[in-house]
């Protein structure tokens, strides 16, 4: 199976999240530091490391929340760094 855009991908399983947390990449120039993404709903931003894959910040998510979230990040951690490393470069 192709993998599908990171974008697509959101779209995609957005509607199948009970709780609609999404991963989304968020680009400020010069400072985005390691490979991550941040998953955000409602007030709630986590933020996920994706070498390893690690929480790096909760930012008001359950810990059952973030388990769930824990394993999708590792389900889909080889397409967010290959659509990572696209966006950002090396």
């Amino acid at each position: 199976m192709k993998p599908r855009p990171f974008r697509t991908w959101c779209r995609h399983h957005a509607h199948r999240q009970t709780h609609r947390a999404v991963p989304v990449l968020l680009r400020v120039p010069g400072l985005w530091g390691p490979p991550h993404i941040h998953v955000q709903r409602e007030r709630m931003v986590a933020k996920f490391w994706l070498d390893p894959v690690a929480l790096q910040k909760a930012g008001g998510f359950k810990a059952k929340e973030l388990n769930k979230i824990a394993k999708l990040v590792q389900e889909y951690r080889d397409e967010f760094l290959e659509q990572w490393y696209e966006f950002f470069g090396r």
